[in-house]
């Protein structure tokens, strides 16, 4: 009887934590190579091709709307400690702000190319104990067939590590248990609200 309540448990549970079940990466992620024992996450390209033609003017303002580059802050307890006289823990918790900042990197109208970077909630892994922040750029451009909506420079932090030290913003690893897939499902959800806009 337990055997079958803990099996139970680990198919509700497993799952969601995204260590146990390997995720198929699309074919519309391409990944770099790091070293022979470790990959990470390089682009994801929501790229497609609208039924009418899209403005420029249209792109700038679907992201404008969708996307944000909010300050944030990171936190970890890694200075705290149990007091040896007292035995009593002490916890110093510390934080780090990255600042935010304009959306728009870089704007060319007469291409119809632009460069968007934000930050957005990267998701949990780990049963909901580790939180993700997301970091990116996306470039969008348009023509007369095609829209690219294509995400690079993506980065990833814990929003708090507790009493490991927080190293803020890293590349995304494509190994089991680093949350690109978490990753994925967030930027996916952007390119899905500014297609919803541009139709």
């Amino acid at each position: 009887m337990r055997f079958l309540i803990a099996t139970a448990l680990m198919a509700l549970f497993l799952p969601a934590t995204g260590y146990c079940a390997k995720w198929e990466v699309p074919g519309n992620v391409t990944v770099r190579d790091a070293t022979k024992m470790a990959s990470y996450l390089e682009t994801i390209d929501f790229s497609y091709t609208p039924l009418q033609p899209v403005a420029f003017a249209k792109i700038k303002l679907c992201i404008a709307e969708n996307i944000s580059n909010n300050s944030v802050t990171l936190q970890d307890s890694s200075n705290s400690f149990v007091g040896p006289a007292t035995g009593k823990y002490y916890q110093n918790t510390q934080s780090q702000t990255i600042q935010g900042g304009g959306i728009f990197k870089y704007l060319d109208e007469e291409s119809s190319v632009l460069i968007a970077t934000g930050t957005a909630d990267g998701g949990s892994i780990s049963l909901g104990l580790i939180h993700y922040i997301v970091k990116f750029d996306l470039k969008a451009m348009t023509n007369t067939t095609d829209v690219t909506l294509k995400f690079s420079n993506i980065t990833r932090a814990q929003q708090s590590t507790g009493n490991a030290t927080n190293d803020g913003f890293n590349s995304v690893g494509m190994w089991r248990g680093a949350g690109a897939q978490q990753i994925y499902t967030s930027l996916e959800l952007i390119a899905g609200k500014i297609k919803l806009c541009l139709n």
